[in-house]
């Protein structure tokens, strides 16, 4: 049916986007006259004096200071997250705001919230070139936000900053926008000054409270003590009336008096003036939060909170915690802008892009929800699905799984299926499957040095090494153990060298030598350990994936989350060890310096020399990075063999047979190791260990001669490591040396 009342349609106009590319509106308010000049504030409160003055005022107050206070404290309420493809960015945005500035990052971020309390806060940022664990990089080394009262932002007609400007002492200077960071807080209208919590509203009650606070004061002078009334009677003369009135003059606290029965003392109390001052001042400090959006039954907002219902208070919360979300989003956007992408520019390229994150704890809801899920899952009520990953990864804070990820994780559990699979069906059909059979005189538990095939005779062939020993690249592993331990001997040198520069520097800063401060050496730590930390748990996270594809059947996996715990765990005891090493040696020259009388240059040079192990040819570092190198990659291969634990019947001890060969590993090379007694002979073995373990599978050959099943007499020794209980006597075989034997 025809709608008479509906107009025809009209063909839209199509608008090519250049005609949006240029700015055509003024900024300017009705606030400006054709008299006003630029830099305008427009704010009625600085108007007011023409300067910060009032702002100043109100932030001394209590109500307002400790609101101020809660609210950038709540904003700031949340853990900090990168996020990036690179690893290696995310570490090194990680070092900037942990290793590199004088004071917390969160310090930091809460005086460029002073905008909040002045409209905008300024912010300078220092820039330097540091030496890190990635080598020299740009870092901003200090940030200063600077009080907002000498400074002019100037504006072109369409709102934009053209200049700023500093009232100093020598005149007005121009100062590089690009070195500052400007938040404007609740910037409406392109207004650069930003709009400042303490408003209109705000001042009216501050200052209605001031004044009651005055007036109040002036009833407590006068009315603090109550007004003494004499009665005489009259027939009292004069002398009696005044030693009368001389005695009330004199009354104080303590004051006893005897006055004949005719005479009479009455003291005069004001009812309820004093409550009533508190009342209203309480009433002025509810009008204080709200106007700063404070909720009520948050407690903060004057006198006693009266209570409330949970649910109107957890509501009121809920309102309070979105506002600070916002300024929260827009602290995220700041530090992204100014801080997040240039260092990735300056040190990365435009190659890869990086986030700022503050991230706060999930509600209440989402905990409940993520808790019926888990169960679910745990019930086997519901499948668990790629979508669903990815959703508890978005509700913990954790990164999501690409899908190219995910399809490479489906893969691998697919191909470990078949293969577990395939397994189990070879070994069900082996006893029956095969049309040869083993003569008689061939059954025996011990299989024989004889191979069944003739022509194979020389493959099958028993040497040191063993034939199963042919089809293991040895030299491919040697490479790639070789090249592990060069990557992070650099990495550990460098982390180290950052952490050893930094003591010796605060040593200078706090004059313990100078002043033989001997006081202050216990009180020494260190910084920039996080990063050493960080180093060696990426090493031995390298070193486990290089062992897990070492091993032959790669289709078995390792689920990286049972060894996590683990590789943190270690490097952390490791990092912690050699923190309490370092300043044992730091302390002992310290103390031994300065009452030797010896000057800051001298015990600086004695520190480098005792701790010249760290540096990339030191013994400390190789000890460090080839013992646990090989540690993490033997253990990563001991979980791939778990995996075919049914089918391995020995495993062979094989050494690095060279002059720096222990006579632990020169005994034990080439023998042969019972499964159950895999944990006791697994190496390292000693520090500086370089021998693996290798499996021999049931289809294959073993020898005969019992030499190789003869195991040297062993026992555990220091740090867990095995010992020969009767030590070589001959000179041709190499012993430990002191350097292999020192903990790392």
């Amino acid at each position: 049916m025809l709608n008479i009342f509906q107009r025809p349609q009209e063909k839209a106009e199509t608008v090519q986007p250049q005609a949006f590319t240029n700015e055509v509106s003024h900024a300017d308010s009705y606030l400006y006259d054709d008299y006003s000049l630029k830099p305008y504030n427009p704010s009625e409160l600085y108007q007011r004096k023409g300067s910060y003055d009032l702002y100043d005022d109100m932030r001394e107050d209590d109500q307002i200071s400790s609101l101020l206070t809660l609210k950038k404290s709540v904003i700031l309420n949340a853990d900090i997250e990168i996020e990036c493809e690179n690893e290696d960015i995310i570490e090194f945005l990680q070092f900037q705001f942990n290793n590199t500035l004088d004071k917390p990052f969160n310090k930091v971020l809460f005086e460029i919230l002073s905008a909040i309390d002045y409209g905008f806060s300024l912010t300078e940022k220092i820039v330097d070139a540091v030496d890190t664990p990635w080598g020299t990089k740009f870092l901003f080394t200090e940030f200063k936000t600077r009080p907002p009262h000498t400074f002019e932002i100037h504006t072109d007609d369409f709102g934009n900053i053209s200049e700023l400007k500093q009232s100093t002492k020598g005149g007005y200077i121009t100062l590089d926008n690009r070195k500052f960071i400007l938040y404007s807080y609740n910037k409406e209208f392109d207004n650069p000054y930003g709009t400042s919590d303490l408003n209109k509203g705000v001042y009216r009650a501050y200052w209605s409270k001031d004044a009651i606070i005055k007036f109040w004061n002036i009833y407590l002078e006068r009315f603090g003590m109550p007004t003494h009334v004499g009665k005489l009677p009259r027939s009292a003369g004069e002398a009696e009336k005044d030693r009368f009135k001389q005695v009330l003059k004199n009354i104080q606290a303590k004051t006893g008096i005897t006055i004949p029965n005719d005479f009479e003392l009455e003291l005069l109390e004001v009812a309820k003036g004093a409550g009533e001052y508190e009342k209203a001042i309480n009433k002025y400090d509810t009008m204080i939060a709200r106007k700063l959006l404070i909720p009520d039954l948050l407690g903060f907002s004057g006198g006693e909170t009266a209570g409330g219902s949970y649910a109107l208070g957890k509501e009121q919360f809920n309102i309070f915690y979105t506002v600070c979300g916002y300024t929260r989003k827009d602290l995220e956007r700041i530090v992204n802008q100014h801080i997040v992408q240039p260092l990735v520019r300056w040190n990365f390229g435009d190659k890869y892009d990086a986030k700022f994150k503050l991230n706060v704890d999930e509600t209440e809801s989402q905990r409940e929800n993520m808790k019926i899920w888990i169960d679910a899952v745990k019930s086997g009520k519901i499948p668990t699905t790629d979508k669903q990953i990815n959703w508890f990864n978005r509700q913990t804070g954790a990164p999501e799984i690409s899908e190219e990820e995910l399809e490479a994780i489906n893969e691998q559990k697919d191909a470990m299926r078949s293969a577990l699979v395939d397994a189990q069906k070879a070994k069900e059909e082996k006893p029956n499957g095969s049309d040869e059979k083993e003569p008689d005189d061939k059954k025996s538990d011990m299989r024989t040095e004889e191979p069944e095939d003739p022509e194979k005779a020389d493959e099958k062939k028993f040497s040191v090494d063993g034939p199963w020993l042919k089809e293991i690249d040895f030299v491919k592993i040697g490479n790639t153990l070789d090249e592990l331990q060069d990557e992070y001997k650099k990495r550990l040198t460098s982390a180290f060298r950052v952490v050893i520069n930094g003591l010796v520097d605060d040593i200078k800063r706090r004059h313990i030598v100078g002043k033989a401060r001997l006081d202050l050496i216990n009180s020494l730590k260190l910084r920039n350990m996080a990063a050493v930390k960080k180093a060696i748990k990426d090493m031995f996270r390298a070193s486990f994936a290089a062992g897990l594809q070492s091993v032959e059947l790669q289709k078995f996996e390792t689920d990286d989350f049972d060894v996590e715990d683990w590789l943190e765990e270690k490097a952390l005891y490791i990092s912690d060890v050699e923190d309490a090493e370092i300043l044992k040696q730091a302390k002992t020259i310290l103390i031994e310096g300065i009452k030797g009388g010896k000057g800051i240059d001298q015990i600086a040079k004695q520190l480098s020399d005792a701790l010249a192990g760290y540096g990339f040819s030191g013994a400390r570092i190789e000890t460090i990075v080839r013992t646990n190198v090989m540690d993490f990659y033997n253990q990563a291969r001991k979980k791939q063999y778990e995996k075919m634990k049914d089918y391995i019947v020995y495993y062979q001890y094989n050494a690095i047979l060279d002059g720096r060969t222990s006579p632990l590993c020169q005994r034990l090379h080439g023998k042969l190791i019972q499964p159950q007694e895999f944990d006791k002979y697994n190496p390292p073995n000693h520090h500086n260990c370089r021998s693996l373990l290798v499996p021999i599978f049931e289809d294959e050959s073993l020898p005969l001669d019992k030499k190789y099943y003869d195991l040297p007499a062993v026992e555990e020794g220091k740090g867990n490591f095995l010992e020969l209980k009767i030590k070589p006597k001959d000179d041709k075989t190499p012993m430990i040396t002191d350097e292999e034997t020192q903990w790392a």
